[in-house]
């Protein structure tokens, strides 16, 4: 039973009982809105201030102010890389201040024009978390802390995890810790395609019935640009549970649609499917008498709101889960436990082009040997990007 931290795509983090769980991607990737039709007023405004920057002799101070806003204007106009290659032009020192709060603003805006223009990017997570459960439940609390960090270099990304997960037990029962590594590699063809493979590795060694590796691979297709599929196909195997070797294959299907595309924010949905087969010479817990079903279904939805520096996600899910991989492999449930649902809730702020904190609460409900429960947690960390 574990609770640790998974990222790409992903999603949302969760922090869910009995659960291994890698950090997972820190912003959700969605295809660029389409441009809107170009209104008179801002087609003037780009034109008026494009003249203003070619004129020759006029102080520094107007050049970048009509830079500013002639890239502003452009950014409206739906020619994005064009305006960000002007604003890597502007010199922030010889503005206002209310200037450079606009010029901060438009580069924020412009984050994911810039993020194409750079050819490497790296990122980094460190993370904690508390969760409680149930006062039925055989657990009683459990810290985690970790960090996660990726880097992409043109068309490939890596990610990278490490976390370290403490249980408490109720009183009489014991307390062990558990690491989780994870990692994914990634690359992306063109605009409509990407593919990626990850593994995760657990051990426990005060508790070795828990401990197993999961690999797996998918790949993405966004047919329009406000829409994306997606596959996900894991095997995770346990050799040491209690009743013997189990082995778990799944395949997880989800749909991403952007549903409202405005210039200061964009709201997106995704629907996700997952089928658990679990393969098992003896399906009972000798210990617990827990049994596992050779088949599990879960349905999931999630609804994320952007802005131009907050992330605001809801999410929910009903159906069943044993030894679940969720997120592609950022979260991996390893614990003799049937999951009946969940609901989430992240917060995401970007204070600057470099730095973003985020909060995660969650709350899962769920079916164990000592019969139904349930387990909330909480999770933050600070992001920085390099």
């Amino acid at each position: 039973m574990i609770d640790s931290m998974r990222v790409l795509v992903i999603l949302a983090f969760t922090l869910l009982p009995a659960t291994a769980r890698a950090a997972v991607p820190i912003e959700t990737e969605l295809p660029l809105p389409a441009p809107r039709p170009n209104s008179a007023g801002d087609a003037e405004c780009a034109a008026q201030a494009a003249r203003v920057a070619a004129e020759s002799g006029i102080p520094e101070r107007l050049r970048n102010l009509a830079k500013l806003y002639a890239a502003s204007c452009n950014s409206k106009l739906g020619y994005r890389l064009y305006a960000a290659e002007m604003v890597q032009t502007i010199r922030a020192g010889s503005l206002s201040p209310e200037s450079r709060r606009m010029l901060d603003d438009l580069k924020l805006d412009l984050q994911p024009e810039f993020e194409l223009r750079r050819p490497v990017k790296a990122w980094i997570f460190p993370y904690a978390g508390y969760m409680s459960y149930d006062p039925k439940n055989a657990k009683d609390h459990a810290g985690t802390y970790g960090v996660y960090g990726g880097l992409s270099v043109f068309t490939w990304n890596l990610a990278l995890g490490g976390e370290k997960f403490r249980l408490k037990g109720a009183p009489g029962s014991p307390a062990y810790t558990q690491q989780l590594l994870n990692a994914v590699l990634s690359k992306t063809f063109g605009h409509a395609w990407s593919a990626k493979v990850f593994a995760t590795d657990i051990k426990a060694p005060s508790n070795p019935s828990v401990a197993g590796r999961i690999y797996g691979a998918g790949g993405s297709m966004a047919p329009f640009p406000s829409t994306r599929f997606d596959v996900d196909l894991s095997q995770s195997d346990y050799p040491t549970l209690t009743q013997g070797p189990v082995r778990a294959r799944e395949a997880t299907l989800s749909w991403t649609q952007t549903l409202v595309s405005e210039a200061d924010h964009t709201i997106a949905s995704r629907f996700l499917s997952e089928t658990v087969m679990i393969q098992a010479r003896n399906p009972t817990d000798p210990a617990t008498g827990f049994r596992l079903l050779p088949l599990y279904h879960r349905a999931a939805i999630d609804l994320t709101l952007y802005t131009k520096r907050a992330q605001v996600s809801l999410s929910g899910w009903t159906g069943s889960e044993a030894l679940g991989v969720r997120e592609s492999g950022a979260v991996v449930y390893n614990a003799l436990e049937k999951h009946r649902r969940g609901y989430s809730g992240h917060v995401q702020y970007r204070w600057s082009a470099a730095l973003a904190t985020r909060i995660s609460l969650s709350r899962e409900e769920y079916q164990a040997a000592s019969g139904a429960t349930s387990a909330t947690g909480i999770v933050g960390g600070v992001i920085v990007y390099l």
